[in-house]
């Protein structure tokens, strides 16, 4: 080991006939494979249209909160009997994750 370190080169790569030699071209044949793996035409119909049920579903939550944090928090709305206010909690929730302690 002299500390030499050789960059090996990936082979000449064929696809449909057409011959991929240079570096350049190999990583646009590369970029259009893996773009082709992660497209939506891959994907089911039914995955799709679950996909969209839960984007609006979460479309939806998003809309249902004012932007001012007062949103219910998982089903805890009237479980507190008046006893805090919504935001008091969020706040108190927020104050509690800001806090980290070393373990």
């Amino acid at each position: 080991m002299s500390g030499v370190r050789s960059r090996p080169t990936i082979p000449t790569l064929t696809e449909s006939n057409i011959h991929y030699e240079t570096n350049f071209d190999k990583a646009e044949l590369f970029a259009k494979k893996f773009a082709a793996v992660s497209s939506d035409d891959n994907l089911s119909d039914e995955f799709k249209t679950q996909r969209e049920k839960f984007t609006s579903h979460l479309k939806s939550q998003s809309a249902a909160s004012d932007g001012d944090g007062s949103a219910d928090v998982r089903g805890t709305e009237g479980k507190n009997d008046g006893i805090f206010e919504n935001h008091e909690l969020l706040d108190a929730l927020k104050a509690c994750k800001k806090v980290h302690t070393r373990g």
